[in-house]
């Protein structure tokens, strides 16, 4: 998951001739009227990314290329056994899928997503949109980020009010252990929640969307400003 696996993420790679500078938000700019899956949308656009860019490009989790985190999508969203696999600490799973699956399958398996068949959890709408949003939002830049010239995407209010929200309740839970009081705000509207208590304070300002990198261990990528 983006946070179990890619903690491990530090410095940006080097910049290269990159011609992903800004991608195609792929929302509707209002919420006016039924507005999209996040899920869905991030999950086909990263997939028309990892077509782009092929198996070996760089991405934000340290030592996995593109072929990798493709394989870790497929193990996450297999039955339950391949959930479990999917979790535990160390990468031989991974690499094995890596060893014997092409990349092509794999991007096309994570496209077409789960099925009720398949008796992956993933499957049922609700789940998957709570779990599936920030997992496809944050690996969608792991791969946008992870070599070359990029921006920040400008994504539509709607959808960084979601993220706003699922980045505040996922912070509250994986920072529970934290030693240092944090509190997040956004850039945009002056929100601001606290995440964890502790000694001392931090204070963590940037849009949602850079706020949810910044939390999951890419700080280094994050376009956020941070004071004591």
């Amino acid at each position: 998951m983006w946070l179990a696996h890619c903690q491990k993420a530090g410095t940006c790679p080097a910049a290269y001739d990159g011609h992903m500078t800004q991608a195609p938000t792929g929302y509707p700019a209002s919420s006016d009227t039924q507005h999209p899956s996040i899920a869905k949308v991030e999950r086909a656009l990263l997939c028309d990314l990892l077509d782009e860019v092929g198996p070996h490009h760089p991405t934000l989790c340290e030592g996995w290329t593109t072929h990798h985190l493709a394989a870790h999508l497929k193990l996450r969203e297999g039955n339950p056994i391949d959930f479990v696999r999917n979790i535990l600490p160390g990468d031989q799973v991974i690499e094995e899928m890596v060893a014997s699956q092409s990349f092509s399958d794999l991007v096309e398996k994570v496209r077409q997503g789960p099925t009720i068949t398949s008796l992956s959890l993933f499957a049922i709408p609700r789940a998957g949109e709570a779990m599936n949003t920030l997992e496809f939002l944050i690996h969608h830049e792991d791969v946008r980020r992870g070599e070359g010239a990029w921006e920040p995407r400008e994504l539509p209010t709607w959808v960084e009010d979601t993220i706003w929200g699922q980045v505040v309740k996922t912070a509250k839970l994986s920072l529970l252990r934290n030693p240092r009081e944090l509190t997040l705000r956004r850039s945009d509207t002056g929100d601001e929640a606290k995440v964890s208590k502790g000694s001392g304070s931090r204070l963590v300002t940037g849009r949602p969307l850079e706020l949810a990198l910044y939390v999951s261990g890419r700080k280094t990528a994050s376009r956020v400003e941070r004071s004591s």
